[in-house]
């Protein structure tokens, strides 16, 4: 374990030292304060790994409409966005379900 921990931070030129460091220095404001950054509604992808046979039509609708509304609650001024979003979701699922018509599990 220790051998794999210093080939990858050789391989990425990473001093191990100044990581612990950084790593120490962390505190959950700043951590907060960078994901507040990166982690929004309107940064959301929503991907969908259904086994066959298909997950529930009626549920995935369903969670699909949830992580809209969340979406929609969080950032108002990029509806439009969300809009196209949750059509381009709308699509993925039509798709995916006329792929397992076709293919009906065994």
């Amino acid at each position: 374990m220790r051998a794999q921990r210093l080939g990858a931070f050789a391989l990425l030129g990473i001093d191990e030292a100044a990581y612990e460091a950084g790593l120490a220095a962390l505190t959950p404001a700043a951590l907060r304060t960078t994901l507040s950054h990166y982690l929004q509604p309107h940064n959301l992808t929503l991907a969908i790994a259904a086994p066959k046979p298909l997950v529930d039509e009626a549920r995935l609708r369903s969670l699909i409409a949830e992580t809209a509304a969340r979406s929609d609650e969080g950032n108002r001024s990029k509806s439009r966005t969300r809009s196209g979003q949750r059509d381009r979701a709308a699509a993925v699922l039509q798709a995916a379900q006329r792929r397992a018509s076709r293919h009906p599990a065994r």
